[in-house]
């Protein structure tokens, strides 16, 4: 959860910029309550809260804290809220065509359920998208799993034998399928290509799409200010949502884009 306090920076940096300082609150915490919090805030003239999400991605929002300004960040809390988040469609489509530009053509996607979820499903949208109009036939199936099991990757892998790997999945998951991979004498980018769906532990080695959650911090506590400052408080029926582009990061699993050559004009006789 390293993400949620680069946000957390990007937040408070923001707001010091703006002249507002940033206190933190736990919902969860001991002894605290939804009631008992908004009670704090009314106290401290308080009137508008950055929240972080939740861990169950279907929690709602508590009721008793509708009546301030809010803004919430990803896809979890399904509620009617002001939200930013990563634009999971747009980072998706330019990590698949830079695997169309590296001459790519049959990238199979294994993602985590709760990722999935968490995602808004926009991930996996994005690939059966591109698998229907850019990628070679026949079609591989999204492989949906919440851990590593050997038996089923083995299976769908030999299965369909993509020419690159899309991951969206924890480390444990992608060390363990690196390890299975050695273990058969495949080595990225030399006999595949492996690009991952951020979650990356080590951006000089894997390549891929990089959410920028300090930027996404920092675009959310503007979003809470403009709220405050137009005095939008309590439930919206028409929620604002910015999406916050990620960045593309190079590593050294990928081939390098293929050169396109021109055809020449034929010769006059």
């Amino acid at each position: 959860w390293w993400h949620l306090g680069a946000f957390a920076d990007g937040a408070r940096a923001s707001a010091e910029a703006h002249g507002y300082r940033l206190e933190n609150f736990w919902l969860k915490a001991p002894g605290m309550s939804p009631a008992r919090l908004r009670a704090i805030l009314e106290a401290r003239g308080i009137r508008g809260l950055l929240c972080l999400g939740s861990l169950d991605p279907e929690e709602a929002f508590p009721a008793a804290l509708r009546k301030f300004a809010v803004v919430t960040q990803g896809a979890s809390i399904p509620d009617r809220l002001h939200r930013v988040a990563s634009h999971f469609t747009a980072d998706a489509r330019r990590l698949f065509d830079e695997l169309l530009g590296r001459g790519y053509r049959r990238p199979g996607l294994v993602i985590l359920v709760s990722g999935d979820r968490r995602t808004d499903h926009l991930y996996s949208a994005a690939y059966l998208g591109h698998e229907e109009r850019c990628f070679a036939p026949p079609a591989i199936p999204v492989l949906r799993s919440e851990a590593w099991d050997e038996r089923e990757f083995s299976a769908w892998f030999a299965a369909h034998r993509p020419d690159a790997l899309v991951l969206h999945q924890e480390g444990e998951y992608l060390g363990a399928m690196m390890s299975w991979l050695r273990r058969r004498g495949l080595r990225a980018p030399r006999d595949f290509g492996l690009a991952l769906l951020d979650k990356n532990p080590d951006r000089v080695r894997y390549s891929g799409v990089c959410q920028a959650p300090r930027r996404m911090g920092a675009v959310a506590l503007e979003l809470l200010l403009s709220r405050v400052l137009l005095r939008d408080f309590g439930p919206t029926a028409w929620p604002k949502v910015e999406l916050v582009v990620g960045e593309w990061n190079e590593g050294r699993t990928l081939r390098a884009w293929r050169k396109v050559t021109a055809p020449r004009p034929a010769r006059k006789r």
